[in-house]
């Protein structure tokens, strides 16, 4: 099967200046813009573990920006500890999360098994078996709910839920 993207707009749990890590939920069961859903439960992490590399937007003709410390699937959905690498790219993608200007996380996988919906009362289509090959720090996030999401559960700061209430 072939390669998907799915971008979600993460729940930053944790960000560390002095170890340059970003702690995130980088999936959730959440209804997406592709009107598709992967369920957390459903995510090979077997393969993924041997080689954990966090990219920049999915560009395989770049180095990796990152790695993930751990990976694994919670209740809330697939939760991950990003190190930055020690690099000037990396850097800067660091500080955009730690400043708040990016939060958005998107899972390359191989899709294994899925439920179709009708597209209304159901998503078109709902991954119920898929293997992470990797995750990428992305600007644009796929899943618009996630963010409101995260302010709901106190996640982000009340500067960051103003911000985004100003775009309503």
């Amino acid at each position: 099967m072939n390669k998907i993207l799915r971008i979600f707009d993460s729940q930053i749990k944790e960000i560390n200046v002095n170890e340059r890590s970003v702690v995130a939920l980088i999936s959730t069961s959440a209804w997406d813009r592709q009107d598709e859903v992967l369920l957390p439960e459903g995510a090979d992490l077997k393969n993924y573990r041997k080689n954990p590399v966090v990219m920049w937007a999915h560009d395989y003709g770049r180095p990796p920006i990152g790695k993930a410390a751990w990976i694994k699937t919670t209740d809330e959905g697939i939760l991950a500890k990003t190190i930055f690498a020690k690099s000037e790219f990396a850097d800067e993608v660091f500080n955009l999360y730690k400043d708040g200007f990016m939060k958005a996380f998107s899972v390359g996988f191989i899709p294994k098994e899925h439920m179709v919906g009708d597209g209304e009362k159901k998503p078109r289509r709902t991954y119920t078996e898929w293997e992470v090959i990797e995750y990428s720090a992305v600007p644009v996030p796929a899943n618009p709910e996630a963010l409101m999401m995260a302010c709901q559960k106190g996640v982000i700061s009340e500067v960051i839920k103003k911000d985004v209430e100003s775009f309503k």
